[in-house]
């Protein structure tokens, strides 16, 4: 089975940029943004203890 690739848009397969980190409740996120074609992504990093 291959690992997504870190980083890259599921789109394009351009480099995703990190956008900013924000926290919504008590949970972390990322939010990423293509420089390719702009998709948009939000990764949750957990929650926070």
């Amino acid at each position: 089975m291959e690992e997504k690739k870190e980083g890259r848009c599921p789109r394009c397969s351009a480099r995703m940029i990190k956008n900013f980190a924000s926290i919504s409740g008590n949970a972390k996120y990322i939010n990423w943004v293509c420089e390719g074609c702009g998709h948009k992504e939000t990764k949750c990093l957990g929650v926070l203890s």
